[in-house]
């Protein structure tokens, strides 16, 4: 069958649509953003250690991404919007020198796409490249952080494990591709 043949005319999309938003089908033309579909009856019904399959792992790992996507956003857009107050709160942030509004602003929007990039494996499974691209960004600044501990350098210690080293390894889980998963076309 020649391909212009196989693709649908928006009146069998509209239909696929409506069978499925009627009989709450999960979608396989991707209709609704991937956190939003069911993957199981119950997605939720164990906990990850004892899932008897990969679904709750996934589920897991999306809501992850979602999760961390926002917050990175969040401060990503603090950092450029109100670069001198993000800088006066963090603790630590003014012990690494004096204050410099582009370099701030500069890592702020290094964050606003980390994020926005994990927000879109949360919203389609298959953007995983774009997340594992946006958590290598959170890996690589946790990993200087880890460095600066190690070598005795960093006196926010617990608050860097807190809120950069663990949020930056839950990102490259969350980031992983699953079996099954696809690049995007």
């Amino acid at each position: 069958m020649p391909k212009a043949d196989r693709i649908p005319t928006s009146a069998q999309f509209r239909q696929r649509r409506k069978s499925c938003v009627l009989l709450k089908l999960n979608c396989s033309h991707r209709l609704l953003p991937s956190i939003f579909r069911s993957r199981s009856p119950q997605p939720f019904s164990g906990s990850i250690a004892t899932a008897q399959t990969g679904k709750a792992q996934v589920s897991m790992q999306l809501w992850i991404a979602a999760g961390l996507g926002l917050l990175n956003i969040a401060n990503g857009l603090a950092m450029l919007i109100a670069s001198s107050i993000w800088w006066a709160v963090v603790p630590g942030v003014q012990d690494t020198g004096p204050f410099n509004r582009h370099f701030v602003q500069d890592v702020g929007a290094a964050f606003v796409v980390a994020g926005v990039a994990l927000a879109a494996r949360a919203w389609r499974t298959e953007y995983w490249p774009a997340s594992l691209a946006g958590a290598g960004f959170l890996g690589i600044h946790s990993a200087l952080h880890l460095a600066e501990i190690v070598a005795g350098h960093n006196h926010q210690a617990a608050a860097d494990l807190a809120t950069i080293i663990l949020p930056a390894a839950l990102a490259v889980y969350a980031a992983l591709p699953n079996k099954g998963d696809r690049r995007c076309a």
